[in-house]
């Protein structure tokens, strides 16, 4: 019990981290206003797919993870979930980015 609300936490303190460093990654030199950076998380596009038999968080169609999820890993899930993951769940928003990750946390 102690092992899943640690994992649990460590995701939670990882999807925000997330959401704090990703609008200010990019390499537009121009000092980021706080307005840009409520629209930047808001317009958000991530993708949930497979890579190396673990689940990754992709930004945009970056081909760059921005995160890898320790576990589970593919071989471990249902075959409705791996054929999920191998095409890529495309995730809107932070908030369903935080979904479709606790879905998966075991």
């Amino acid at each position: 019990m102690f092992k899943r609300f640690l994992l649990t936490l460590i995701l939670v303190i990882t999807i925000i981290t997330i959401m704090l460093i990703l609008p200010t990654s990019f390499t537009n030199k121009e000092p980021v206003t706080s307005e840009q950076t409520k629209t930047s998380i808001q317009n958000s596009l991530y993708s949930v797919k497979a890579l190396n038999g673990k689940i990754a968080v992709f930004a945009d169609d970056e081909d760059t993870p921005l995160y890898v999820l320790p576990s589970p890993l593919i071989d471990d899930l249902p075959p409705y979930d791996r054929e999920l993951l191998t095409n890529g769940i495309t995730v809107n928003s932070n908030t369903e980015l935080l979904q479709v990750l606790e879905d998966y946390d075991n």
